[in-house]
């Protein structure tokens, strides 16, 4: 979160905390405690806050707060709730076994997509 939006929220100071970025260097960023809301649904957290940064990012812990996670597909990107990721394994769980029993010698282990890299196609 950009410093200067911090100050007019009065977010607290929490402390620093180390970053190690993409280049494998660290960076001491100072943290703030905040709330976020998504959806009428509202979480606590520490956010890192940035002095020369003009844009609020989403890291894959607040996410993860809020039980979303990212899709990248090449229609584009979404988030979706972690209960639907659930169901549909949880669907293709149950399909594998009701495969197995017609021909368990041909189903892959429940729990497996099947796909084996070693496979020459």
């Amino acid at each position: 979160m950009p410093l200067i939006k911090a100050f007019p929220l009065g977010l607290p100071l929490h402390g620093t905390t180390a970053v190690t970025l993409a280049d494998g260097s660290t960076s001491y960023k100072l943290l703030g405690h905040a709330k976020a809301t998504l959806n009428n649904q509202t979480k606590e957290g520490l956010v890192i806050l940035e002095p020369s940064s003009s844009d609020i990012l989403l890291g894959m812990a607040f996410l993860r707060t809020f039980k979303l996670m990212l899709m990248v597909a090449q229609m584009g990107v979404g988030l979706i709730d972690e209960m639907v990721l659930d169901a549909i394994i949880k669907q293709a769980q149950a399909r594998a076994q009701g495969d197995s029993a017609a021909h368990p010698e041909s189903a892959p282990p429940v729990g497996t997509t099947g796909f084996d890299p070693d496979t020459k196609a």
